[in-house]
């Protein structure tokens, strides 16, 4: 039955059906526990993992990964190690932990290599992808969802295949290569209306809209990203999506739009804040108010807010996020004088 259960949940994981996932796994600890398998409670606790993940409820997914990979490691259970370290990498993103999310993925890579676990590898290559992104090191960025790219294509795993080709389409754009990421992003559309819009298809979208410069592209991107969102996404869809909108929103001057997907963040994010998305939620905010005031170069409060926030980018590492924030604050002394 703990088997059977996890093997449910896990199921319902892509499908974004979060309450039969997180029931189905809660079901699999507790047959475990029945049954006194160490083995079941090692599994079950990484199912709970994802889906408190699912949920966005990081800190708590955090805990569960934590302790899968720790009674894993206990016990000898390798192959669910190397399964979970990568989630240990994923959800140390949103807690602003990306020291400690490259060396989780570090971890997982050699155990992967050491067992032959390439959808591990996979995995541990697509966390780092974003681990780079966060980090604004887009050639990094490049190579590791090429690596990833490589193991979706050589394990037939559309699912992540349409993940990492946005992903790779981002760094793509970031590095300027306009053409070949908008080619990657369509590509990995069309997958994912293929493996499951509701896995990833916000995300594809949301880079999209991040990516390509025609301002109609953009809010039309964002338009389809909300509709899937509505019939309900794994987490990452949901913070890559709003991080996209608030952006692209600000940088069109959309600034009710701005406030709209921000509001939207703070509300998903109610039943558990995480840093990240605090973060993101603050910078928005203090980037709408430095576009609205910028004539008149803004109040002292809000130019030291964006100064906090840009020491604060810095110390997480966080550095994809500081054009924006330092263009703002230029914008600001410039309407001052």
């Amino acid at each position: 039955m703990a088997e059977i259960e996890s093997l449910r949940g896990n199921l319902y994981f892509p499908m974004g059906d979060m309450d039969r996932c997180l029931a189905a796994h809660q079901r699999a600890l507790g047959h475990a526990r029945a049954a006194g398998s160490v083995l079941g409670e090692a599994r079950a606790l990484g199912g709970l993992g994802d889906a408190y993940y699912q949920q966005g409820r990081m800190i708590t997914a955090h805990a569960h990964f934590v302790r899968c990979v720790g009674l894993a490691r206990a016990h000898g259970f390798v192959r669910i190690e190397c399964a979970n370290l990568p989630m240990v990498g994923a959800v140390e993103l949103f807690l602003n932990q990306l020291d400690s999310a490259r060396a989780s993925c570090e971890q997982g890579l050699r155990l992967a290599r050491r067992i032959g676990d390439a959808r591990s590898e996979m995995l541990a290559y697509d966390v780092m992808t974003s681990t780079a992104q966060l980090a604004g090191d887009w050639p990094q960025a490049e190579a590791h969802a090429r690596l990833a790219l490589a193991l979706t294509r050589r394990l037939g795993a559309r699912r992540f295949e349409a993940e990492v080709l946005a992903r790779l389409g981002l760094a793509l754009g970031a590095l300027g290569q306009m053409q070949e990421a908008e080619a990657l992003l369509d590509e990995a559309l069309q997958l994912s209306h293929a493996s499951g819009l509701r896995y990833s298809g916000p995300t594809v979208l949301g880079f999209l809209a991040r990516t390509t410069h025609d301002p109609d592209r953009q809010l039309d991107a964002l338009r389809q990203a909300e509709a899937i969102l509505a019939q309900g996404c794994v987490s990452h869809c949901h913070v890559d999506l709003l991080e996209a909108a608030i952006d692209v929103s600000v940088s069109l001057r959309r600034w009710q739009e701005a406030d709209r997907y921000l509001a939207a963040l703070q509300d998903y994010m109610r039943p558990e804040p995480f840093p990240w998305g605090d973060f993101l939620i603050r910078r928005g905010r203090a980037l709408v108010s430095a576009g609205q005031e910028e004539e008149g170069g803004g109040t002292p409060a809000l130019r030291e807010t964006l100064r906090q926030l840009r020491d604060e980018a810095h110390a997480a590492g966080l550095l994809a996020s500081l054009a924006a924030i330092d263009a703002a604050l230029k914008r600001l002394a410039a309407g001052r004088n």
